[in-house]
């Protein structure tokens, strides 16, 4: 008895909104009309069967209805959290790159002074990790020797935009900044 009242909610919903027009259709045909298609009989004979069926296709479609407006409003919400949370963890990484150690720092100070956004460096290169747990960058494919490490995009449209809170204006008044990068730079190629 149950299966049989669930196969025909299932199959009513399946074609509510059919068995809703096509009720609505007989219960409010104007007379003429029922008498030429012949639905005249039908309509009289079975007026409260029609408006059973009527009420009960009706309240199926507006439950679909509800139940679709339902899911659109919570998949809605699900990406309003998602970017929400996806621009709290930019944030986040953003306000790492103000807390950096001193090689991390020599790290974006080359990278933004020679206007590259990828370095290369071995897998156990220390700066080139922690900034990888930092999720500042990310790490390419390569050789165990030579990885490319490359600053993640939004951090680096971050840094071009706010180059001057990683670098002095004019750092070629500052040759101890300067012979701290070459120095950085050749560690680099040290190591690889």
């Amino acid at each position: 008895m149950i299966e049989t009242i669930t196969k025909i909610i299932e199959t009513s919903a399946k074609y509510a909104w059919g068995i809703f027009v096509v009720c609505a259709f007989v219960i409010f045909c104007p007379e003429n009309i029922a008498n030429e298609i012949g639905i005249k009989e039908i309509h009289a004979k079975y007026l409260g069967y029609w408006w059973l069926l009527f009420v009960f296709s009706f309240s199926i479609c507006l439950g679909l209805f509800f139940s679709g407006v339902k899911s659109w409003y919570i998949k809605r919400r699900e990406i309003k959290n998602r970017r929400t949370k996806t621009e709290q963890n930019k944030q986040i990484i953003i306000n790492r790159l103000y807390q950096l150690n001193n090689t991390e720092q020599q790290w974006i100070a080359y990278c933004l002074l020679n206007n590259v956004q990828t370095l290369h460096a071995t897998q156990i290169n220390p700066t080139a990790n922690s900034l990888l747990s930092k999720r500042i960058v990310t790490r390419g494919p390569g050789a165990i020797t030579s990885l490319p490490f490359t600053i993640v995009d939004f951090v680096w449209e971050h840094l071009l935009v706010f180059q001057n809170n990683f670098l002095p204006e004019d750092i070629e008044d500052h040759p101890e900044i300067i012979k701290n990068l070459e120095n950085f730079e050749r560690s680099l190629r040290h190591i690889c």
